[in-house]
This record gives structure tokens, sequence and C-alpha cells, in this order.
């Protein structure tokens, strides 16, 4: 028998024992336990894992949902008392050098009071390649109130000599009139409009080929891009790259990687220097041709 403690009082258990040999009477014999229940099979029910759904499932479930929605009303509510915060108000450009930001902000043309839902990204894309500079753009919203623009520029790595001098981008691409204050770059020559009359397709071809030589001279180390003062094309004999140092390399049209690599082997064993003003003519296919250049003769004065 257990004692029931009073509210605010210490609590004490007492424990009362009838002897074992004591049978049980009428009342103990009620509350004794009952033996456990066995259901038949009819009424038996299985339950797998499956079956049942725990709590943290149902919050994995609930949760995103319930952000959702709190985030959905509060810009919302946002929108319906601060409407002025929806406006655009910066436009930032980023990844741009030769293209100034004063520039591009005119082409791209997002106007006073445009709302930050209202603007067109795809109008302001279109805007900023119209940059001569610009090769793509992509425009995305900054919230609350900012337009970003990610422009890539074309990265010039020759002159071609075709309709004025025009930039050349890594890819062959002539994208634009070179200024006289840069020119720092090899002057790609040779390529005319006769040219593309006469082969249509083979213009474009010949200036990646140049490129791809300056690229195969410049990488195994024989000559770097900055010592080649222009290359000259000619559908007939090749490619003719004119040095800093004097010295004149010459390729045929085809196999140049090949040609590259005979230029490689002349360098590294037979001792010819490239820095000096030498010809070495690459194109016939079984021997090369290597030989000094003599420097012009000035006509005596009188």
């Amino acid at each position: 028998m257990n004692a029931i403690p009073r509210p605010g009082t210490k609590r004490s258990t007492f424990r009362f024992e009838s002897p074992s040999n004591h049978p049980p009477g009428p009342i103990a014999a009620l509350a004794a336990p009952l033996p456990p229940h066995t259901p038949s099979p009819k009424n038996t029910v299985s339950h797998t894992p499956s079956d049942e759904v725990s709590t943290s499932d149902l919050t994995t479930w609930i949760r995103p949902f319930a952000t959702a929605v709190v985030a959905t009303g509060l810009l919302g509510a946002l929108v319906a008392l601060r409407p002025d915060l929806m406006m655009v108000e910066r436009v930032e450009f980023v990844g741009n050098d030769r293209a100034s930001a004063a520039s591009l902000r005119h082409l791209v043309d997002v106007r006073n009071g445009t709302t930050m839902w209202g603007s067109d990204l795809g109008q302001a894309e279109t805007g900023a390649v119209q940059h001569p500079w610009v090769r793509s753009a992509q425009a995305g919203r900054k919230w609350p109130s900012t337009i970003v623009i990610e422009v890539v520029e074309y990265e010039p790595v020759a002159v071609a000599q075709w309709d004025g001098l025009r930039y050349v981008d890594k890819d062959g691409t002539l994208f634009l009139g070179s200024r006289t204050d840069d020119l720092d770059y090899p002057v790609i020559t040779g390529i005319d409009d006769d040219l593309e009359r006469a082969h249509p397709g083979l213009p474009p071809l010949a200036i990646r080929d140049a490129l791809s030589l300056l690229e195969s001279l410049d990488s195994q180390g024989l000559v770097a891009r900055s010592e080649v003062s222009g290359i000259d094309f000619s559908r007939t004999r090749g490619f003719t790259l004119r040095l800093e140092s004097g010295a004149e390399l010459l390729f045929g049209l085809d196999s140049l990687e090949h040609q590259v690599e005979r230029l490689s082997m002349l360098v590294e064993h037979q001792g010819i220097d490239l820095f000096t003003p030498v010809l070495v003519d690459l194109g016939p296919k079984r021997v090369a041709i290597v030989r000094p250049i003599s420097p012009a003769v000035k006509p005596a004065s009188l």
C-alpha cells in the first residue's frame, strides 16, 4: 500500500508485503495481471515500416513549403507597402575592361522608373553586345534594386590587314578597326577581298591557321608571340613569319604542326639561332633550307 503525499510535503514510499503462504483475497485476485491476449489470425493486421510516417519525415516536407510561403508573403507585403524599393536604382557591369561602364550603360538603356520585375534582361544583353569590344553578355537581378550585367570581351592577339587594320580575336574573329596607339600585335597580311572572291571561306581559315602557328611556336618555347612582327599569307607558298630579330620562317600550307617539330629539331640539334638574321624554309617535305640573311646594303652617299 502506497501512501499519498500531501502537496508541499516530502514524499515517502512505504511497501507492505503479505506472507507468501497467505492466499490472495478477492481484491488481490481481481488486481492480479491477466495473461497476455493472443489475437486470432483473422483479426491480425500486419504493419510494415513503409506504412509508418514519422514526425521527422513530415517536418522534412513541411519546412521548405512553410519557408516558401513565408518568403512569398514577406515579399508581397514589401511590394504592397513599399513599391519604390522594387525600382531599379543601379546597373552594374562585371568583366569589362576595354568597354567603359558609361558606354555600356548607354547601350543597355535601362530607363528611369523601370521596376525590377519589369526589366527586360534579354534586351539588356542585346544592348551590351552592341559594343564593339563585347563578345557576349549575361544579365541578372541582384535584389532589391540592382541589375548586374556580366560581359565577356574580345581578346586581341593579332591585327589583320584586311579592309584596313582590324583586331583579330583568339578564335580568329575580326571585330574592330585597330587604333593607331594600340598596334603591338603581329600583323597578318595577304588577306584581301580578291582572295575571298576567288576562294570563299579561305581567309578565315588562313587567319585561324596563322594564329595556331603562333600558338605552337610560343607554347614550345621556340618563338614568343611578342617576337613576331608579321605573318604574310600566300595561297601558293604558305606562311612567312618575320621576327623582330630579322629572321624569317617559311611554312608550307600542309602539316603545320609537323613543320614546327622540324624547326624544334633544327634549333635543338643543329644549333640554329632564331634571334639572328636567318632564313629557315620548312616548306619542302624532305629537307629544310637554312641560310643567313645578308643585311641590306645602303647606297653610298655622294
